[in-house]
């Protein structure tokens, strides 16, 4: 390897190192972005009320787990309808306290911004048409 060609392949590396610097900044900008948005602001604190009241955040800390429980069931071919029968119900009386649907309703909101941020980016990546007919195949959720 030659000289010009070291120095070369030096500048080259410097370059994708700055370039990536400057994409961690501009994150670090988008998260101060977004922390001052209305529905990251709504999100704390329905979050925090939800928080205060222990019994409610443990509880839908569980209910998800199970929710992730049946999914991985339903994925091995199980049969969960009995379970997922019991599941809905018990979320849908859960979901019906005012703190907790306040929270699941910024919570939404707040997915919601992230979602179509991402969206944003995989449309200028051009990744969008690859990811939306998988997801149109039920391989991504979003």
């Amino acid at each position: 390897m030659t000289n010009n060609q070291t120095q070369t392949d030096s500048a080259e590396l410097k370059d994708v190192t700055d370039i990536i610097k400057e994409i961690y900044r501009q994150a670090e900008s988008l998260g101060d972005l977004l922390q001052s948005s209305g529905e990251y602001h709504q999100y704390c604190l329905a979050r925090e009320r939800l928080r205060q009241h222990g019994d409610y955040y443990n509880a839908l800390v569980e209910l998800r787990r199970n929710e992730i429980q049946l999914h991985f069931a339903d994925l091995l071919g199980e049969d969960i309808a009995e379970d997922a029968q019991e599941f809905n119900h018990t979320y849908s009386v859960f979901c019906s306290d005012p703190i907790v649907s306040e929270f699941l309703y910024a919570e939404g909101r707040f997915s919601h911004l992230l979602i179509e941020i991402q969206n944003v980016l995989l449309k200028k990546m051009d990744l969008d048409e690859i990811l939306l007919n998988a997801n149109n195949n039920n391989i991504l959720v979003n």
